[in-house]
């Protein structure tokens, strides 16, 4: 029997195609550092208690826009086309965040 190996470069998972990316995830936070990225992604974050979430954004090329909401308000929507770290104040909550990329090159992270 032979052994098999597979060496995945890049996947199309959903609605967005993504090369060479690292992810991480945690309670408190999330992240994802990539060659190429071109589609939308979309996280949920639980926030215990009113506090801000720090964003930092990484752009070689491309560009990218984020929105967070919950189910009645959009908290922060905006286009990022350079590196750019800002805070999002939120309430206790739940919370979508819609990562849309076209051809980016870079990273994000969310921590709060």
């Amino acid at each position: 029997m032979l052994p098999c190996l597979l060496l995945l470069c890049s996947c199309e998972v959903s609605n967005y195609l993504v090369r060479n990316c690292v992810d991480s995830q945690s309670s408190t936070s999330f992240s994802s550092k990539y060659e190429y990225f071109k589609g939308t992604r979309n996280y949920q974050i639980k926030i215990k208690e009113s506090k801000s979430i720090e964003v930092n954004i990484v752009s070689k090329e491309g560009t990218l826009s984020i929105e967070v909401y919950d189910k009645n308000t959009s908290n922060y929507e905006g286009n990022i086309d350079k590196g750019f770290d800002f805070t999002i104040n939120l309430e206790k909550g739940n919370y979508n965040v819609s990562i849309k990329t076209d051809k980016h090159s870079g990273s994000y992270k969310f921590s709060w």
